[in-house]
């Protein structure tokens, strides 16, 4: 349970959390560390019901996306807006798992599409 301890006494979180992140496994102690320093790793990486698949992930560093967990020879585009809803970039097919960008500081929403499915996560731009 987020915000809460698992006692019936414990008190609840006042305050707010900022990010959550899921994984489908033990991340690593670098890992860790490559997250805490460079950037977010967006997306729980679980496979999607039903398939095989693991669905696409994304994070920033270093004025780049780095895109994961793309399936070979499929398809992929990427849309990234405010989270007023503008778009500040929309890229129709993804031909590299890193694209450099020129984004300012700030959270938007990343869209990666494939076969007429969207996935859509927070992006933090630091």
């Amino acid at each position: 349970m987020l915000g809460r301890g698992g006692y019936n006494g414990d008190a609840f979180w006042l305050g707010t959390i900022h990010e959550v992140n899921i994984y489908d496994k033990a991340l690593a102690q670098d890992e860790v560390d490559f997250l805490a320093a460079k950037g977010v790793t967006i997306g729980t990486g679980a496979n999607i019901a039903g398939t095989d698949l693991v669905q696409p992930s994304i994070f920033e560093a270093n004025g780049a996306f780095y895109l994961q967990n793309l399936q070979p020879g499929e398809n992929y585009s990427l849309e990234v807006i405010t989270v007023t809803g503008k778009q500040v970039m929309n890229i129709d097919k993804v031909d590299a798992a890193a694209i450099k960008h020129q984004l300012q500081p700030n959270m938007y929403i990343a869209i990666i599409r494939n076969n007429g499915q969207s996935f859509a996560t927070k992006l933090m731009v630091r």
